[in-house]
C-alpha cells in the first residue's frame, strides 16, 4: 500500500463518518418534543431572578 492509497481511503472514510455525524446532529436537533426545550433555553436570558451566592 503506498501512501496516496491509504491518504485515499483515510479521505473518502473521513467525509462518510462526518456526513453520518451531520445527519445525526440534524436528527438529535429536529426530534420530536425538542421544541418545548429548545423554547425554554431560548428564553433562559430573560428570566428577572437574580443570582444569589
Amino acid at each position: 500500500m503506498t501512501y496516496e492509497t491509504v491518504a485515499h481511503y483515510a479521505g473518502s472514510i473521513a467525509t462518510v463518518v462526518f456526513g453520518l455525524f451531520f445527519i445525526g446532529v440534524l436528527i438529535f436537533v429536529f426530534r420530536p418534543g425538542a421544541t418545548r426545550t429548545y423554547e425554554e433555553l431560548a428564553k433562559t436570558p430573560l428570566d428577572d431572578d437574580e443570582i444569589k451566592d
